[in-house]
């Protein structure tokens, strides 16, 4: 493979759009941290149309854990008068011999975005198929877009729509009423609340929730990973992105970042007894739901008990929607109001995207999740111990 940095030197990204903006590309995760002031302001000045999966601390904690030893990141950016006014966070790499370019933040971040500063959004425009050619690549993936994706602007016309799913969202002013299901929910769903709730006081002290910081924050975070896979190791699910060690430290990082991360931990608690733990991120006006962790033996109801304690400290933090993320599983309809279109992209501009995109997006991977789900359990079992070595 041509190195990346050769690559970028190549093919300047300044060459793309004519105009007053000067765009360039930033390839070492030394000048990426350099731009930290800048980046804080514009995701700042982005509002509520910006994701925690794009701050500044998300991303770098994620080129501290997850960047790839056989890649180079590929940040886009643009200024205008010398202002930084725009931020595509990508990464370049190869695999079987085709060259990506990705999105940085995956596999933990939720939704892949840009940053476009409102004031200058409809000035902004860039041939993302141009973008994949320019910088020597044959595909660009770019998972999990939204609906109001700042993404969706710059045009996703010329992509090949790889997957759609749905994710499900709550209004929490009207699920949440001071501490207790507000009326969004039915009288039966109310009741049930409150007699989940005296089961499990039966049992010991009253329940309690709680939002951990510091030296705690960290220890709550890698409690919740270690609870999630438990679970998942006792239904027999296999999740290489869950089991990867990786995931851990990521989330143990960012739990030892200020409140400039976004990361926020609800906990439940009977006593000494963790009955569950939620690891979410916020935004402006929207908390985004990442793990929901149950403590094993936890008992029936315990899994609303929790996602309505992390609806509560939400509110509390003044957020008005909680995103709960695709798929939209049973359990997420029962807390949700509505439901939005998730969908993943693929910009192929070479034979060899292209047949990448057939032959491995569309044919082998999802074949080989489908026989992963339907693997025996002891094979299961034995794929997990191995992913999480």
């Amino acid at each position: 493979m041509t190195g990346t940095a050769e690559l970028l030197a190549r093919h300047p990204v300044a060459e793309l759009v004519d105009g007053p903006m000067r765009f360039q590309t930033i390839d070492k995760p030394r000048d990426f941290r350099a731009l930290a002031a800048e980046w804080r302001a514009l995701y700042r000045a982005c509002g509520s149309t910006a994701s925690p999966f794009q701050s500044f601390s998300f991303l770098d904690r994620w080129i501290e854990i997850y960047l790839p030893s056989d890649s180079r990141i590929a940040v886009v950016i643009a200024r205008q008068a010398g202002k930084l006014v725009f931020a595509l966070p990508l990464i370049l790499r190869e695999r079987l011999g085709v060259i990506h370019l990705e999105f940085m933040g995956m596999p933990v971040a939720q939704y892949c975005d840009a940053l476009i500063d409102p004031a200058v959004a409809s000035a902004v425009s860039i041939d993302l198929d141009h973008l994949v050619r320019s910088l020597g690549a044959d595909i660009l993936i770019v998972s999990h877009v939204t609906e109001n994706s700042a993404l969706k602007r710059l045009g996703l016309n010329s992509a090949h729509v790889v997957k759609q799913e749905w994710a499900p969202r709550a209004d929490l002013c009207e699920r949440v009423s001071g501490d207790q299901p507000g009326s969004a929910y039915s009288a039966k769903a109310r009741s049930n609340y409150r007699r989940w709730l005296r089961h499990i006081e039966k049992e010991g002290p009253p329940l309690a929730s709680f939002e951990p910081h510091g030296s705690d924050a960290v220890d709550a975070a890698t409690l919740a990973i270690k609870l999630k896979r438990a679970w998942l190791e006792q239904n027999a699910i296999v999740s290489p992105t869950v089991f990867s060690p990786r995931f851990e430290a990521f989330f143990a990082s960012m739990a030892a970042v200020p409140d400039d991360g976004g990361l926020k931990i609800t906990a439940l608690q009977a006593g000494d007894r963790t009955i569950g733990l939620d690891l979410s991120f916020d935004s402006e006006k929207c908390t985004f739901g990442h793990v929901l962790a149950l403590a094993t033996g936890a008992s029936n109801g315990a899994g609303h008990l929790l996602i309505h304690a992390a609806f509560a400290a939400a509110r509390r933090r003044g957020k008005t929607f909680f995103d709960l993320n695709a798929p939209a599983d049973p359990f997420k309809l029962q807390h949700s109001d509505s439901v939005s279109a998730v969908t993943t992209y693929a910009f192929t501009p070479t034979i060899r995207g292209r047949l990448y995109r057939r032959m491995m997006l569309e044919g082998a991977m999802p074949l080989a999740k489908q026989i992963v789900r339907n693997l025996p359990r002891s094979a299961s079992g034995a794929l997990i111990r191995r992913l999480s070595r």
